[in-house]
């Protein structure tokens, strides 16, 4: 077997946009590369954006009911220039949608190994943006990730929690976990000037509960805006800091309103990296309510940034947060999530101890190590291939 191999990612989602697959996509596509190997993305045309000699961009129109969402046209100019010739060792799927069938229609053709990523949890959203999961069921969608799961030779789950639902859809074929994994010395480094707080009119002794994600209704930040609530009845200096963006912020600020907490929460939009890094050293602790997350990629970050992190229980996230060692995983209660914050505030000796162990953990993922045990699953599917 060739020591460099050839890899096609096939995205419904890519650069521009901002979001966890996204993020995946580059990280494991960064230390690919830097190992040798050569990376291939097939993905949507968002804007004006050119392809390149490794990338290929398909045209796409937005999706119905999430905008900032597209869906690509797989037939085109590039099925008959180029396309055929890229001679690719094996198809890694990012998407089960269109982009998707496409690699799938690859592997089937060059006859090379064909896997799939389950990045995101189709069940959930389709009941929080389709018609609340009436017209098309999360029993339906569950089946159908199921169907296109066992035409893959292997799926990669981000999570034990993603490996169990696939199987009970009814995924027979292989299932390996696999975690994205961050680059851990970009969070852990402390920045030479953190103007964060300066940027945003902080004080030193306010209190910054951070939230990193999409503003989707899926993400259950309206939980954490009532937890603020609850913190400041007494003491005003606890601030929340939402960054990212999305289609649910709108309905965000008028519950920050209702609340009479506008001078207490900042929505500050995407950041890119360096931005972000700041955002998270200058926070006092990184806070989570989603539970339809695949893996959590953002808690990573904050580990790796020496945040105590306090969340509701989720399996997506067990090897990352450990409760009462680098913070504390809730119920949804948002009395039980402000009495921990309370706690960490309170406790400096506790805070400290957390914070530590929160940085040992993150260890455990970086892009280097997950990229490995990536290649390993490439070589093995490759030789049974054979």
């Amino acid at each position: 077997m060739k020591n460099k191999l050839k890899i096609g990612f096939f995205t419904d989602t890519y650069l521009p946009q901002v979001n966890g697959v996204v993020s995946s996509i580059e990280l494991f596509r960064q230390e690919l590369e830097r190992l040798g190997h050569e990376v291939y993305i097939f993905c949507p045309k968002i804007e004006d954006e050119e392809d390149t000699e490794k990338i290929m961009r398909f045209h796409s129109f937005k999706f119905l009911f999430q905008p900032e969402y597209h869906v690509s046209i797989p037939f085109s100019r590039h099925l008959l220039k180029g396309f055929w010739t890229k001679d690719l060792d094996i198809v890694h799927a990012h998407t089960p949608f269109s982009i998707g069938l496409l690699g799938y229609y690859y592997a089937y053709i060059k006859r090379v190994p064909f896997i799939h990523t389950y990045h995101t949890l189709y069940p959930e959203y389709i009941k929080a943006y389709i018609l609340k999961g009436k017209l098309i069921t999360p029993k339906m969608v569950a089946k159908l990730s199921a169907y296109f799961s066992n035409r893959c030779d292997l799926t990669i789950a981000p999570s034990e929690k993603i490996k169990s639902l696939l199987k009970d859809y009814g995924v027979d074929k292989p299932i390996v976990t696999l975690a994205t994994g961050i680059k851990i010395e970009e969070f852990s480094k402390k920045a030479a000037k953190n103007d964060f707080r300066k940027k945003y009119n902080l004080k030193n002794s306010d209190k910054l509960l951070l939230y990193v994600g999409r503003l989707g209704k899926e993400k259950n930040i309206d939980f954490l805006i009532q937890v603020l609530g609850l913190l400041n009845k007494k003491s005003k200096n606890y601030k929340l800091i939402l960054v990212g963006d999305g289609p649910h912020k709108a309905q965000l600020k008028k519950i920050v309103r209702k609340l009479n907490l506008s001078g207490n929460v900042i929505f500050t939009g995407y950041f890119f990296k360096p931005e972000l890094i700041k955002a998270y050293q200058a926070s006092d602790f990184f806070v989570f309510a989603s539970l339809t997350d695949t893996q959590g990629l953002v808690i990573m970050e904050a580990a790796a940034s020496g945040l105590p992190i306090v969340a509701i229980k989720d399996k997506a996230f067990k090897n990352i947060l450990k409760d009462k060692q680098n913070g504390f995983a809730t119920s949804e209660d948002t009395q039980e999530f402000a009495e921990k914050i309370k706690l960490l505030t309170a406790n400096k000796k506790l805070y400290r101890k957390m914070s530590k162990k929160s940085g040992e953990l993150a260890n455990q993922f970086s892009i280097k190590r997950q990229t490995q045990k990536l290649v390993k699953i490439y070589r093995n599917l490759i030789i049974k291939n054979i």
